[in-house]
């Protein structure tokens, strides 16, 4: 359900907020991140990725910019009046009319491909998170001879990784609910154990970003 909310609304974004971009002539978000606001006249935001490759279309274009404010989405349309180069590169963008919000609803598991690391007894091997909630994981690890793991007695693995929509450093540990062998990869289904709640709202927002913003 979408609704209309206040327009101050936009003095609550934290600076760091994560800002996806859609524009009519791309077929995919843009990610930015939210800097700070210029008299209710401007807002301040980084370029997003590749910027010079979109800044065609996006300076032409009418653009629509959504971010996550605790269990809402805010939505709000806006255009480019400016970027600047020095001292940082930045983007200027049209202080919006209103603003509209709608609940978030309830996430699936999301599949996903994000590079990880898992500690597995004394053991640090690479591996993958390929699909997540904030409940539980599955991982494939990449598991030689030469680490000597008999993974059968394992009953703890800790993964550290970074998501893509916050860039922070996340540290999971969760207790092993299965696995099996592909060859030399160990896919390994975890539940986790005390996961924080800055973890649970980073591995939200990701899912929410995949399910909506992709």
């Amino acid at each position: 359900m979408n609704l209309f909310a206040r327009l101050d609304e936009i003095n609550k974004i934290e600076i760091g907020t994560n800002l996806y971009i859609e524009v009519e002539d791309l077929d995919h978000s843009l990610h930015s991140s939210f800097v700070g606001l210029v008299q209710k006249e401007k807002i301040v935001i980084t370029p997003p990725g590749n910027f010079d490759k979109y800044k065609e279309i996006i300076s032409d274009a009418e653009i629509t910019v959504k971010y996550i404010y605790e269990k809402s989405v805010f939505v709000f349309k806006t255009k480019l009046v400016d970027a600047v180069q020095h001292p940082v590169p930045l983007l200027m963008l049209a202080y919006p009319e209103e603003i509209s919000r709608e609940e978030r609803r309830s996430i699936k598991r999301g599949m996903c491909f994000i590079p990880a690391k898992g500690q597995i007894m004394d053991h640090l091997v690479e591996g993958v998170i390929r699909d997540i909630t904030p409940k539980g994981c599955r991982c494939n690890l990449f598991i030689s001879e030469e680490d000597g793991i008999t993974f059968k007695d394992v009953d703890m693995v800790t993964l550290y990784c970074k998501f893509p929509s916050s860039g922070e450093d996340i540290v999971l540990a969760g207790g092993v609910k299965n696995f099996h062998f592909i060859g030399k990869i160990v896919s390994v289904g975890l539940e986790f154990d005390n996961i924080t709640e800055a973890g649970k709202k980073v591995i939200n927002d990701y899912l929410y970003s995949i399910e909506n913003f992709s």
